[in-house]
């Protein structure tokens, strides 16, 4: 038997394991369907995407004062302890561009704290080249210098004036987009507008050629008054809108300006603005993972997605400068969001086909039938879409090729004016960076589309494809990836179109990329990779482990037939092993590219559906089916009628004694019976002194052994488990809406927020403490003093008259399923936990701290047939009563901010690198599916993170997972040193701590 804590071997866990992994993974996302059929995940920029926007509005006349203000706040909560902000969320170093927008967006509020955040990124930038520098990055694509000048903090004379009158040529025009992305013709349309209205120099050329420009720029703007559903196109353009001062124009700036308000995200932090919306993308991933991990093609669920991505399909036909041949196919096409018809996407469009062509034939058949339609349009219009080079663009046809291997490592820098030859030379021959051409990983997500939809591997556009993909190899093995970061995400979609379209895994190109892939997995078993390596090509595969990179490289490895590898078999146990209680996995520094090597944004959703669907792929190629409804003993069936069930004995008590007794006196009694440690306090009635002696033996299957382990783990571990409890365990048991509904019935919860979760504390304390149910143990008394509790409760709750409680509908108040949900918390989730603040538990561990609650589960009054028998059982349990209790509710998010509230009043010093801790804590270990339900604001680690470049050194943790656990359990260790100090005051503790607790946290002892 293993001794507490002690390192266990890391393998693969049986089918089951597996299996409810997936199950659980399965059931977190289908939780969050739409409505509508759609699902949707936040993209997020960092700061410069929010400043951006603000003075956009604020240039455009829509920006509120509450807007500057609470935009403001979400700023200065993102900035570094230098002064800086981040180019890209997880950034490790400033940047100029982000900051000076920032800097200027902070004035915009006349919040002293904001203007005080600005004085530091003032100097911030005085120090790195001030406004010089700022100006000169506009060579280089940062619009950075004209957002400045939007809002008044730079003299426009210094912007830089591209010329305009080029747009009356239509050959220029459409010399421009047979070179260029659609995005640099429009920036460049817009900086010349921009800087003559700023400068105040509207000349007669500017006159003739604005609304021509103007024009051209609103074909690109889609009804919902977006540009590609981007939020900084939308701000930049809009603005030029706004700029011309036409009346023609003004439709379109407002609309623009609506837009990019309906962006707004608000939470404890402040507002802010995301970059895109992602539903279509996110809503064919997730069906199509779906199906892979068992859901019926027929289930409703998948039905709704499927209508839903029949109802985004582009109808309206694509701007012709996307597709220049003649005849070209211009509607039938998908792009990344709803809303966006005018600028559909190869890579969308692969993605939804491919969903698509894997659920159609398990469809009802008059809705089969409207897919198969929808597959055919949607694949003519891809097909025209492919370049002669044999790939796919981002989203145009026909732009100028880039060399096999790496791309855009260094921003492009336009040559000064004073050299024309060299800017003739950029606009004939324009560099990658600023065209769209055919890419390597969207290639591949095409082959993998048009097979999933009736080509066979020898159809013509399947070889142009897999020529084009055989020629971009580096020369040291894999893929670039342009739309995933970076090398290893790259090769790993190209090994999975490549080997479905027949290439032979173990010879030639495909080897090597394989075999390069194999050699870059980390220790833990994950993989992970850099944003560096666009930079920097030798940091390849190179970064800390991250679930979604390790699920989608999972996917190629398997795809290439490596199962039963070493390496395949390290990497889904560090899956299984990452999963959260709620059934998600953690993001990590995973990020999504927008344009390398200094534009990247966050994607929640791919740190769920990948590493389930790599699960999901795994299961199903090994000799068991692919798992349908995960097989548990916790059905509706048992736990329906549990709701009505609550605790005969000690209701009958508590109510003999109301009926006695005065509804005070009786309050007395209880409060006397709740704040006396006595085993049984002096004065009590006869029959509640009969209570505590006959309900007070040890059930007879009560395993000493096991119990001595539990405690024992305890006294090892205490910080880690009462953290555990503060940070998963109580927002989790608040995310049950009927029964945070029992808690805000009592009112106590929230008027006295401190005292009722430190009662919460001592009782955990008392039952786990050594000794708690040897005799004169404060264990048993305590659990029998709750039992007592919960029942004078009820009957408080079912005797209102003010405020009737339906039991009909939310069964009875503290009922055995609520009980036993409770019993969930304090056991499964502390133990989940403590593993996930990196503590070696061993699952014999696990039995007994499991088999330890179970005996306080007994002196609780639960019934026994809601005991779970292991680990296992009780994890089981807590997750059917996730899926059957689980909702958004005003109680638990009342209750969750209460509980933050409290555990912010211990840290009121101000520490930048702390500022977010609790929420960070509390999403670390409970997932964002909780803590969204819970209005927990989302997790800041830009402290975080300049806290870590320091204690990294001292912890020697060689990945990021084992990193935050490292960081965040030393946290919590300096946490409760500093809650103990708090509540002792210089004086005897208002809570008792046991021994082992006492001897971690309270100085000198």
């Amino acid at each position: 038997m293993n001794e507490p804590g002690r390192k266990t071997e890391v393998s693969v866990s049986p089918q089951k394991s597996i299996d409810d992994a997936i199950a659980r993974g399965r059931a977190a996302i289908l939780r969050s369907q739409k409505a509508n059929g759609a699902w949707d995940g936040v993209c997020e920029l960092g700061p410069s995407c929010t400043a951006q926007a603000l003075i956009a509005l604020s240039y455009m006349q829509r920006l509120s004062s509450e807007d500057a203000a609470e935009g403001a706040r979400w700023l200065k909560n993102q900035q570094r302890k230098d002064g800086s902000f981040g180019g890209w969320p997880y950034a490790t170093r400033g940047d100029l561009g982000a900051t000076a927008c920032a800097w200027a967006a902070l004035q915009l509020s006349s919040d002293p704290k904001a203007q005080a955040a600005a004085a530091k990124a003032r100097a911030y930038i005085d120090a790195h080249g001030g406004f010089d520098t700022v100006v000169e990055l506009a060579s280089s694509g940062d619009v950075s210098a004209f957002y400045l000048a939007m809002a008044g903090r730079l003299d426009a004379k210094r912007l830089p004036q591209p010329p305009l009158v080029w747009v009356l040529s239509c050959h220029a025009v459409d010399f421009a987009f047979s070179k260029l992305t659609y995005s640099v013709v429009l920036g460049a349309m817009s900086m010349a507008i921009l800087s003559r209205r700023l400068r105040g120099e509207w000349d007669v050329l500017t006159r003739l050629s604005c609304p021509r420009a103007s024009s051209i720029i609103k074909t690109f703007q889609n009804d919902n008054g977006s540009f590609n559903g981007v939020t900084i196109a939308t701000a930049l353009f809009g603005a030029t809108l706004h700029a011309t001062g036409r009346s023609e124009d003004r439709d379109g700036a407002a609309r623009a300006a609506s837009f990019l308000l309906s962006r707004r995200i608000r939470d404890a932090s402040g507002m802010h603005f995301d970059i895109f919306p992602s539903d279509v993308w996110t809503t064919a991933y997730h069906a199509r993972v779906l199906t892979e991990a068992g859901v019926p093609r027929d289930a409703p669920e998948l039905q709704r997605a499927v209508e839903y991505l029949l109802a985004t399909q582009a109808r309206v036909p694509q701007p012709r400068w996307n597709n220049r041949k003649s005849g070209a196919v211009l509607t039938g096409g998908w792009a990344f969001e709803d809303g966006n018809p005018l600028m559909p996407d190869p890579d969308d469009t692969a993605v939804v086909l491919s969903a698509l062509g894997r659920i159609v034939e398990g469809l009802p058949p008059a809705l089969a039938a409207r897919v198969r339609t929808a597959i055919a349009d949607g694949r003519r219009w891809m097909l025209d879409m492919q370049n002669p080079d044999g790939g796919w663009g981002g989203f145009a046809w026909g732009l100028p090729s880039k060399a096999p291997g790496p791309a855009m490592r260094q921003p492009f820098t336009l040559p000064p004016i004073t050299k024309p030859c060299e800017l003739i030379d950029v606009f004939l021959y324009p560099p990658v960076v600023l065209g769209d051409p055919s890419t390597e990983d969207l290639s591949a997500r095409a082959i993998d589309a048009l097979l999933s939809t009736g080509d066979t591997p020898s159809a013509p556009a399947v070889q142009k494809a897999i020529g084009f993909l055989r020629e971009q190899q580096c020369d040291f093995g894999p893929w670039w990836g342009r739309w995933v970061v970076n090398f290893l995400a790259g090769s790993s979609y190209v090994i999975s179109a490549l080997t479905k379209a027949g290439d032979p895994p173990g010879v030639g190109f495909l080897k090597r990329a394989i075999d390069w892939t194999l050699a870059h997995q980390n220790e833990d078993g994950g993989f992970g990779e850099s944003v560096l390596s666009y930079a920097e090509p030798k940091r390849a595969g190179i970064g800390p482990s991250t679930a979604p990179l390790t699920g989608l490289v999972l996917l190629g490895l398997l795809d290439a037939g490596l199962r039963d590898s070493a390496a395949v078999q390290k990497a889904i146990a560090y899956l299984l092993a990452r999963q959260r209680p709620d059934g998600t996995w953690p993001n990590g520094t995973y990020l999504a590219t927008a344009l390398p090597p200094n534009a990247f944004y966050t994607y929640a959703p791919a740190a769920n559906y990948l590493p389930l669907q790599a699960l999901a792929h795994y299961a199903r190629l090994g000799d068991a089916p692919a798992p349908s409804v995960r097989p548990s003993r916790w059905t509706d069936a048992v736990l329906d009628p549990m709701r009505q069930e609550t605790d005969p004995l000690a209701d009958e008590l508590v109510a003999e004694i109301y009926s006695a007794e005065a509804e005070c006196s009786v309050t007395k009694l209880l409060a006397q019976l709740f704040r006396n440690d006595a085993p049984i306090p002096e004065g009590m009635p006869p029959k509640l002194r009969d209570y505590f002696e006959s309900t007070a033996a040890l059930p007879p299957w009560a395993d000493a052994k096991k119990i001595a382990r539990a405690q024992q783990l305890f006294a090892t571990y205490p910080v880690q488990i009462t953290m555990g409890l503060f940070c998963s365990a109580l927002p989790q048991a608040y995310a049950a809406a009927d029964g945070a509904a029992v808690l805000v019935q009592t009112q106590a919860m929230q008027r006295n927020t401190r005292q009722r979760i430190f009662e919460t504390a001592q009782f955990v304390f008392d039952v786990v403490d050594e000794g708690a149910f040897s005799p004169g143990g404060k264990g048993i008394r305590a659990a029998q003093r709750v039992r007592l509790m919960h029942a004078a409760i009820r009957h408080l709750i079912l005797s209102r008259k003010d405020v009737p409680w339906n039991s009909a509908v939310r069964g009875k108040p503290i009922n055995q399923e609520d009980m036993a949900g409770t019993l969930m918390t304090f056991s499964a989730l502390t133990f989940d936990a403590l593993r996930r603040y990196g503590i070696d538990a061993s699952d014999a561990d696990g039995e007994a701290w499991i088999h330890a609650w179970t005996v306080v589960g007994h002196f609780m009054g639960i019934e026994p047939s809601l005991m779970p028998t292991s680990l296992a059982d009780a994890e089981a349990l807590m997750d059917a009563i996730r899926d059957r209790q689980w909702a958004p509710s005003p109680e638990g998010r009342a209750l969750t901010e209460a509980l933050l509230e409290m555990m912010n009043q211990f840290f009121t010093f101000d520490l930048t690198a702390l500022r977010g801790i609790m929420p960070t804590q509390i999403r670390f270990l409970v997932g964002d599916h909780c803590a969204d339900l819970l209005n927990v604001p989302q997790s800041n680690l830009t402290g975080l993170l300049d806290l870590s470049t320091d204690l990294l050194r001292e912890l020697d943790v060689p990945n990021h997972d084992a990193a935050v656990a490292k960081i965040l359990g030393r946290f919590a260790d300096d946490a409760m040193k500093l809650i103990v100090l708090a509540e002792r005051e210089g004086k005897q503790a208002s809570f008792r701590l046991p021994s082992s607790l006492e001897k971690s946290v309270v100085p000198g002892t």
